[in-house]
């Protein structure tokens, strides 16, 4: 669904995606606590995270979605 979803204008399929997303910074965040060694490779993948909320949320992807229902 996350996969092919947006490529179909699915709402769903990116609401999933970010609730996805978010609990990836939960976990990440979690770990960069518990591992400090780790640390950069888990602020890395936040970084990636938030772009691809940018990426999903911003005004074009809202075109995109609004057209596609």
């Amino acid at each position: 669904m996350i996969g092919v979803g947006p490529l179909h204008g699915s709402s769903l399929a990116r609401v999933a995606g970010t609730i996805s997303e978010g609990l990836s910074v939960i976990g990440s965040t979690f770990l960069a606590i518990a591992y400090p060694a780790d640390a950069i490779i888990e602020l890395f993948s936040i970084v990636i995270t938030l772009i691809i909320f940018a990426l999903v949320w911003m005004r074009r992807a809202n075109v995109f979605f609004r057209r596609l229902r």
